[in-house]
């Protein structure tokens, strides 16, 4: 059974007309752009870029040549590959242990396609979910529905994504090709609907078309001369031959970085006016800086691991570091395990099975911080000596899976009552 579908916003007609096979799996609307041709608009924004106030395109080609942008991408794209990413297994008494004989695990921890490394894998992952705020993955799978590969999807900006109606299910579109839910690994940012990622370049076009503005000022700045722009003052009127050679005579000569500091000779009664403002008064330097801490508030990375250290001490650079693992990285994080725990662990095995990264190199303190916080620990027998030294990464030894508690203490009821102990020895 068939039925055709209109669908209209405020009487305009969105879809045209689709064909729904009903009990049969559903597929994706007739005219979902399967080109760039066939959606125009969208086309020439990802090449050519949105338009700002400060009159510069920007798209994501363009945001990259602002350093502030390429060096935010870099620690969250670099950070991010570094993490051990493992499959665990779980067994009914609660004993995790990490699956290295699992294909799963050496698809994510060492290769998940044939191309790519799992450390360049997930680099460029992260690099396009922060550029678009999404990155995608075509699943291959075998006959028993094992992940066998992951397909980095190139160009994130030409997937489509729809909802149907009839399945509640979300339907991938890309190149001419319709994938169900299952086949795409989807890593989704911030979102107004929950289907599709809002672009951060996008979004924060206004701050970065401001950057690449400043950016452009500064290299015009040196190109004249570290000079302002002024106005030549000639007596008389000026035909157009000696227009053209005087102002191709004062490029020439007085223009560029490498003519800074050489005496103007005017002829003609000539008089050179200045009429912009100095550098100083449009204080190029501070808009820079303040232009650099908007792009780093925007991806959430502290101002000085993107190269600014003005602001950071001895004092505060560790806890600088640590919020940055905690409120910058974890819930980037969050989004990539639990979408590829709920897509590349097959239904079965999901009660036994588990994928997670491990961040603990990333929230360690400095060596004495770590000692009173395991001190704390053991005292309080909340871990063993073996689980301390596996948390420093080193090996556990015979009879150090035993808990300790201090003797010498008692609950707060029996203070002040005389109690004798008794030592049994054999």
């Amino acid at each position: 059974m068939s039925q055709d579908v209109q669908f209209r916003i405020f009487g305009k007609e969105i879809f045209s007309k689709r064909t729904i096979n009903v009990g049969e799996e559903k597929r994706a609307l007739d005219n979902i752009p399967q080109s760039n041709l066939q959606d125009p608009a969208n086309f020439l924004l990802n090449a050519f870029g949105y338009q700002t106030s400060s009159n510069v395109l920007v798209n994501e080609t363009t945001a990259l040549t602002l350093s502030a942008v390429w060096a935010c991408i870099r620690v969250l794209a670099e950070t991010h590959a570094m993490l051990p990413l493992n499959v665990f297994t779980i067994d009914a008494g609660k004993s995790r242990e990490m699956a290295e004989t699992d294909p799963l695990h050496f698809l994510l921890h060492n290769r998940p396609n044939p191309l790519m490394t799992s450390f360049v894998w997930r680099e460029t992952m992260m690099m396009q979910y922060c550029l678009t705020g999404n990155a995608y993955n075509i699943i291959h799978r075998d006959g028993l529905g094992n992940v066998i590969e992951l397909e980095l999807v190139q160009w994130p900006s030409e997937m489509y994504i729809t909802k149907s109606l009839f399945d509640n299910k979300k339907y991938y579109h890309y190149r001419g090709t319709t994938y169900n839910e299952d086949e795409i690994l989807h890593i989704c940012g911030i979102s107004f609907d929950g289907l599709k990622g809002l672009s951060p370049i996008q979004c924060a076009r206004e701050n970065i078309g401001l950057g690449i503005s400043l950016q452009n000022f500064g290299g015009s700045f040196f190109k004249n001369g570290a000079r302002m722009s002024g106005v030549m003052e000639v007596p008389g009127k000026m035909d157009d031959k000696a227009y053209d050679r005087l102002s191709s005579s004062w490029e020439s000569k007085y223009s560029g970085v490498d003519n800074v500091g050489k005496t103007a000779i005017l002829e003609g009664g000539a008089k050179y006016t200045p009429i912009s403002l100095s550098n100083e008064d449009a204080q190029y330097l501070a808009s820079r800086v303040f232009s650099i801490e908007e792009i780093a508030r925007i991806f959430r990375v502290p101002i000085h691991m993107i190269g600014n250290l003005d602001k950071a001490t001895n004092n505060n650079i560790e806890h600088l570091g640590m919020e940055f693992a905690t409120y910058t990285m974890t819930p980037h994080i969050v989004r990539w395990e639990q979408e590829m725990n709920g897509k590349l662990i097959t239904p079965g095995k999901r009660a036994g099975k588990y994928i997670k990264f491990q961040m603990n190199g990333l929230l360690r303190g400095d060596s004495a911080s770590r000692a009173a916080f395991f001190k704390e620990l053991f005292y309080a027998g909340a871990m063993s000596p073996n689980e301390i030294r596996e948390a420093e990464e080193m090996n556990h030894y015979d009879g150090g899976e035993k808990y300790y508690i201090p003797v010498n203490m008692l609950p707060s009821e029996l203070a002040g009552k005389n109690i004798t102990t008794k030592t049994t020895t054999n």
